[in-house]
């Protein structure tokens, strides 16, 4: 397929689609590829994904987390930066030892539930 013509034009991979919708577009990185391919997850990808959420592991929150002292307040903020990450699904598709597709289709009912 891809690959193939890539080989045959020598034109390079700009975008990557992994679903029907335009959300499901993404950059195209060959050792992230690689890496999903081979079922080890894309850990890089991952962590640029919370960069550009703006979730911040050394907050105040994080640590009051870490501590065991955090209020229903923090817990809504929590969830709140787990809802900039995206569908479930793709996050989930993206931490190594889960299967591909664990959660496709139930996207929405996983973003409703939080």
């Amino acid at each position: 397929g891809a690959l193939s013509a890539v080989a045959a034009t020598g034109a390079p991979i700009i975008f990557l689609g992994t679903g029907e919708h335009f959300d499901d577009l993404e950059v195209f990185s060959a050792q992230s590829f690689v890496s999903r391919l081979l079922g080890f997850g894309d850990v890089e990808g991952l962590v640029d994904k919370i960069k550009s959420a703006g979730i911040d592991s050394q907050s105040d929150l994080y640590k009051r987390f870490t501590e065991g002292d955090f209020t229903l307040r923090d817990m809504y903020e929590h969830l709140q930066n787990v809802i900039k990450l995206g569908p479930m699904g793709k996050f989930m598709d993206m931490l190594p030892g889960l299967p591909q597709g664990m959660m496709k289709g139930k996207e929405k009912e996983s973003t409703q539930q939080l």
